[in-house]
């Protein structure tokens, strides 16, 4: 593989991906932001979740720019995450998981974000393979009235956020998260108490208290194939619900905590 700013000494931007039953589509997704990075020096990190998948990512590591570390044990998406920013040497973290691949938009674009927003959390414009926007990409903090369109409209309460330009937002997703390292460490990170879903609604509600900036941009979009680490729909499911329950036991009054439990046990019976 040619030679590319991937191996530059002091990279702007670090890719942190963070692997479980996805090994399959990581080098797909590494590959496709050679090219729309070209102008921005960048290095690669793998933190594996997966023991049986640690030969297929030690291999990945033989690639040019590519760090891999092996945690051992499934620790949650938040913990690993964070594993990866302690290592990342760049300016900035751009969390993705690993079935996304860049899929349109010029990646210098994200130079004046930077600039302009050097303490600041980010998200760019996700697909599905249909080119469909993800109505779960962003949106409004949950409150007992999202949790009730959420839950019984699904994604119809979402696609009043989608927008054609850039704004500053609530919260974005953690599948293509951009994050400067001194807002991240300021907020220490994810919260690893969330073992999967809403760390990164839980990081932008940190935020928003210490009046963080999250803001979106459409000028990049990224594919999602969606649901890439799980095979079964019914624990993935069950995760969803355990993290949403510790947002609102954080954030929100007692009375929608206990109306959530109710709507979680009728949606999940």
């Amino acid at each position: 593989m040619p030679r590319s700013n991937s191996l530059m000494s002091a990279p702007l931007l670090s890719l942190i991906f963070v692997n479980y039953q996805s090994s399959s589509f990581l080098m797909k997704a590494i590959d496709s932001w050679r090219k729309p990075l070209k102008d921005i020096p960048f290095e690669v990190i793998i933190v594996n979740n997966d023991v049986e998948e640690q030969a297929q990512i030690a291999e990945l590591a033989r690639q040019e720019g590519v760090r891999v570390e092996q945690m051992g044990y499934n620790s949650g998406f938040g913990a690993a995450s964070n594993r990866g920013a302690a290592i990342a040497r760049g300016t900035w973290f751009f969390f993705l998981n690993p079935d996304t691949q860049y899929a349109s938009g010029d990646g210098s674009s994200l130079l004046p974000i930077f600039a302009a927003y050097p303490r600041s959390f980010g998200g760019i414009k996700l697909q599905t393979p249909a080119g469909v926007t993800e109505a779960w990409s962003s949106g409004q903090f949950p409150t007992f009235g999202t949790l009730v369109g959420n839950h019984l409209w699904g994604a119809l309460k979402r696609v009043s956020w989608e927008r054609p330009t850039f704004t500053e937002i609530d919260w974005v997703s953690g599948a293509a998260l951009l994050a400067s390292r001194a807002a991240f460490e300021e907020l220490g990170g994810f919260d690893e108490k969330y073992f999967l879903y809403f760390e990164d609604v839980d990081l932008a509600k940190r935020a928003r208290k210490r009046e963080i900036p999250v803001w979106y941009s459409p000028t990049l979009t990224v594919q999602h194939v969606g649901g890439g680490s799980h095979a079964d729909h019914r624990v993935q499911k069950q995760s969803y619900y355990q993290s949403e329950q510790l947002y609102f036991e954080k954030y929100r009054p007692t009375w929608e905590k206990i109306c959530l439990r109710y709507i979680q046990q009728l949606f999940f019976s």
